[in-house]
């Protein structure tokens, strides 16, 4: 075989194996949100447990979450569809994909963590012990005990009446209406609900019903998502973040409850626990990096070869296009070509996802960067070189490859790698088109946990140790292709 078709096969099974090997280094599971992806945010609730969700009198949806979820969505930039459901199935329904989310006061407790993924708290509550107008024989959960009490089936309250008070008579119903016909009726003698949903009910039925007792067991209510879906939980927390931020969830809060009954912090996840439970999203962030990093100096490199070659062929032909190029890419940001690419292209039909669309803007800028390093590399090489190449009979072709070549990468090397570091560092722009890389990791549980110190510094202590790798390989090549230079 030809010595020039050998020299092609590496290159040829390169890009052959390039996007498996891209898909493999670069896993999926912190990738873009689904919901973002597709438009719509399928919110699972019960529509019958005012004054969070229920229809109102013209038949419509109305309450706290509704009008919640619909500023969730608005924030995500993506519509919202409310999916009804009995208390008891919304989260078999999350569980089976037939909505993405279900917001209808879930408790957030340990017991639903282990299997379910939790925004932060939007709202804060209470187990409140509601009996008929006049029934003064309960003061605390201590006098459950053997009386018939109404809970909703497979909610938070069942679930702490089971626990703390088992010798009470559980009765489990679907909907909220119809254990307040039970208490109306007598056939039980108290309902367990939330405080807020419990001055609401009172406020509308006129007296009919009152509070037992002062409000116990300390509640937070979050959005339940499915435990393989962190970008949308990180989304959501974005959302509820800005709303807590603009006012607008306190606003919100005050329509339907005269006050604000919104955590007015997150909950704090301080110390070097937050690091180190964030160190698997940070280093799978890493990944993403490196390997966006890699492949694009590698296609850059070829590029920017061409391009070198194009400039000083000597033909307009060629090296005019190739000063157009590297003119425009050197001369522009890139953060403007990363934004050209995805929110571009789509304009003209061409609709690439996040990752390729990053790829492709750091392949065509380092592309312009190295294309002049590689011809000043060439140019640098004294041109005695080629004229002895010429007296022992090899072409031009020949000269380049074999001769010229070799001795321009040598004085390349060193910029070259000062290149590829801060190519690096450059890759945390694509975490503006949604590429889940280091440092938007680092953003997405900032906007989580509001510990922005703590996260950017561990974000930049991880680009500073990357940095120092490539700085020592950088070291070790030049060392390794100059050890048969003669110094003088």
């Amino acid at each position: 075989m030809p010595e020039r078709r050998r020299r092609l096969w590496p290159t040829l099974a390169l890009a052959a194996v390039l996007p498996l090997l891209l898909g493999a280094a670069m896993p999926s599971p912190l990738g873009t949100d689904p919901v973002k992806a597709r438009g719509v945010l399928r919110v699972g609730l019960e529509g019958t447990y005012p004054p969070f969700n229920y229809q109102d009198a013209g038949g419509h949806l109305a309450g706290f979450e509704i009008d919640l979820a619909q500023a969730v969505a608005a924030q995500m930039g993506v519509r919202v569809e409310f999916q009804p459901a009995p208390f008891a199935g919304l989260l078999a329904a999350l569980d089976i994909g037939r909505t993405d989310v279900v917001m209808d006061q879930i408790t957030i407790t340990e017991a639903r963590k282990q299997k379910y993924a939790f925004t932060q708290p939007y709202s804060i509550s209470g187990i409140q012990m509601i009996v008929r107008r006049g029934d003064n024989r309960f003061k605390s959960p201590a006098d459950l005990a053997g009386r018939p009490v109404g809970v909703g089936l497979g909610t938070n309250y069942e679930t702490w009446l089971r626990t703390n008070q088992p010798r009470a008579i559980i009765k489990t119903y679907d909907d909220d209406p119809t254990k307040y016909q039970d208490l109306r009726s007598g056939r039980i003698d108290v309902v367990l609900n939330d405080r807020l949903t419990a001055i609401d009910m009172m406020r509308r039925t006129g007296g009919v019903f009152q509070g037992a007792g002062a409000p116990f067991a300390h509640q937070e209510m979050g959005v339940a998502v499915r435990k393989d879906e962190p970008a949308l939980v990180e989304d959501l927390n974005r959302a509820l973040t800005n709303l807590r931020a603009n006012g607008q969830l306190t606003k919100i809060s005050n329509k339907w409850f005269g006050a604000d009954v919104t955590p007015q912090t997150p909950p704090a996840d301080l110390g070097l626990s937050l690091v180190w439970r964030s160190a698997p999203f940070l280093l799978t962030g890493a990944l993403y990096t490196v390997g966006l990093s890699v492949f694009s100096m590698a296609i850059g490199l070829a590029l920017g070869l061409g391009l070198a070659l194009m400039r000083i062929s000597g033909q307009p032909a060629l090296s005019i296009p190739a000063r157009v190029y590297v003119s425009a890419f050197r001369g522009t940001p890139l953060l403007v070509q990363l934004f050209l690419i995805y929110y571009g292209l789509p304009q003209f039909g061409i609709q690439l996802e996040p990752i390729p669309s990053a790829l492709i803007g750091f392949s065509l800028n380092v592309g312009a960067y190295t294309a002049e390093i590689l011809r000043g590399a060439i140019m640098a090489v004294d041109r005695g070189q080629w004229e002895a190449a010429a007296v022992i009979g090899m072409g031009p072709a020949q000269t380049m490859r074999r001769v010229i070549l070799p001795q321009a990468a040598r004085t390349a090397l060193p910029p070259l790698g000062n290149s590829f570091i801060s190519l690096v560092k450059d890759t945390s722009l694509a975490a503006t088109i949604q590429v889940p890389e280091l440092f938007r990791q680092a953003q997405l549980i900032t906007a989580r946990t509001f510990e922005v110190f703590a996260m950017y510094l561990s974000a930049a202590a991880l680009y500073w140790l990357l940095s120092s790798v490539l700085a020592q390989a950088q070291g070790w090549a030049e060392a390794r292709v100059s050890r048969h230079v003669r110094r003088r």
